[in-house]
């Protein structure tokens, strides 16, 4: 879980902004907080926030943030390219400043805070602690090249790691490409458990669940739910020459690396000219593989099953096929080896009606308790979900942007005057808390 997260000259964000996971005292909903080993006090997480604001005011960017930390920790930087930071760009004294990013994360009941500060060339600062009683505990501290580790990790491996870990490399990921497994639970945490996915990606892990009669069982559901018109979803079987736009040899490679002794899915989102969007699998089982093809039924009125592509359906219908499995995942809490989620959906209400996107969130809420180790993050520009009865104050974010560009981040909760009985998207649209559209006149 997500437990804070804090940047500071990331895009429009030129100083500090912090989002924070930590409950509050608020009493609503405190059935669905996490609850911590007492090591941590009364310590209660959020299963959720929500981040409104203004188109431009800087939502995208916050998150984007993550990201790109997740993309420097799993992926790495190649040797002699740049770190692909995008500081604020309306002064040019940023320029020259670096780009730092806090995060700290919940793994397994412990409080983990990882810190980056890098510019466009070298990791200046990288720092891992944990803290297992009242008191952190440092990993490892990072300034420049020089490594030095807490007492539990030092070892004459480490330091080797440490000496040939590039200038524009994180430790933490060339220590995991050499097996130094001690560091695996901070690295896991963003490869395995962050998923953020952005409004215009296309969130592919239907080929993980399509196989599930619970999860056939639950899509079905929630589209006749939402009455959009499909009756269910079918898998066309089809053959390797029917996949269009990915070349053969992509898919064989896929097919090799899984091999005779192993069982995997492969999800493929294309789009032709010609025939739209279409998603096909690539199935393999110890050395059998099957393709198919994602197929929405439609009733007609003869009660006969048509078959309909997915580019015939609306946008806010395809959007829900694609976000279905995040909710499932979330609903169901089975996770198998992955014991901990965090989704973060940019506009996570595109082409949704605001009943819908409610329902979907609630689905997931109720289902909370002081043992889930599950959130979903999200940013929208429905208001309506500023709801106290699906949201708590602490859950509800207003992201702001000043007139000379620079965004910034408050909680409805921690804002003055509000009270448990407030209504916040009341109190939003009279101004209290900023981040509302101010229309400018026509000039002459």
């Amino acid at each position: 879980m997500l437990y804070s997260f804090e940047i500071s000259n990331w895009r429009s964000f030129k100083g500090e902004a912090r989002i924070k996971f930590h409950a509050s005292r608020e009493q609503r909903f405190s059935e669905q907080l996490a609850k911590l080993p007492p090591r941590y006090g009364k310590t209660r997480i959020l299963p959720t926030a929500a981040v409104f604001g203004l188109n431009a005011a800087g939502k995208t960017a916050f998150f984007d943030a993550l990201a790109f930390l997740q993309r420097l920790v799993v992926n790495g930087t190649e040797i002699d390219r740049a770190i692909p930071r995008e500081p604020y760009r309306l002064d040019p004294v940023c320029q020259t400043l670096p780009t730092t990013i806090s995060v700290q994360m919940v793994i397994d009941d412990l409080l983990y805070a990882y810190r980056v500060q890098v510019d466009s060339s070298r990791v200046l600062k990288e720092s891992l602690s944990v803290q297992r009683s009242h008191s952190s505990e440092k990993v490892f501290d990072r300034d420049g090249q020089s490594v030095s580790f807490g007492k539990n990790y030092k070892s004459d491996r480490n330091a080797f790691i440490a000496d040939g870990t590039r200038a524009n490399q994180l430790f933490l990921h060339n220590a995991i490409a050499q097996n130094a497994n001690e560091f695996r639970p901070a690295y896991d945490w963003f490869a395995k458990s962050l998923t953020v996915i952005g409004a215009d990606s296309t969130f592919t892990s239907q080929s993980r669940m399509l196989v599930r009669r619970d999860y056939q069982e639950y899509i079905n559901e929630r589209l006749a739910r939402y009455n959009v018109g499909i009756a269910s979803i079918s898998l066309k079987e089809c053959t390797l020459s029917d996949i269009p736009e990915v070349p053969p040899e992509d898919i064989h490679d896929f097919i090799n690396e899984v091999g005779d002794n192993s069982a995997a899915s492969l999800q493929l989102t294309v789009y032709t000219n010609r025939r739209g969007t279409e998603i096909y699998f690539v199935d393999v089982d110890h050395g059998e593989v099957r393709y198919s093809k994602m197929q929405l039924m439609h009733r007609s009125v003869t009660g006969e099953l048509i078959p309909f592509e997915l580019d015939d359906e609306s946008k806010g219908t395809q959007r829900l096929i694609e976000l279905l499995p995040l909710f499932f995942d979330l609903e169901s809490r089975e996770h198998h080896s992955i014991p901990e989620r965090v989704y973060i959906v940019d506009e996570i209400s595109i082409g949704f009606h605001t009943s819908m996107t409610s329902d979907l969130i609630n689905g997931v809420l109720t289902k909370c308790t002081a043992a889930t180790r599950n959130q979903l993050i999200f940013t929208t520009h429905d208001l309506l979900l500023m709801d106290e009865r699906l949201l708590r104050h602490d859950e509800m974010w207003i992201c702001d942007k000043t007139a000379d560009g620079v965004s910034s981040l408050k909680c409805v909760g921690s804002q003055p005057g509000v009270r448990t009985d407030s209504r916040a998207l009341r109190d939003y649209r009279r101004g209290l808390f900023g981040g509302t559209l101010t229309l400018m006149s026509d000039s002459i």
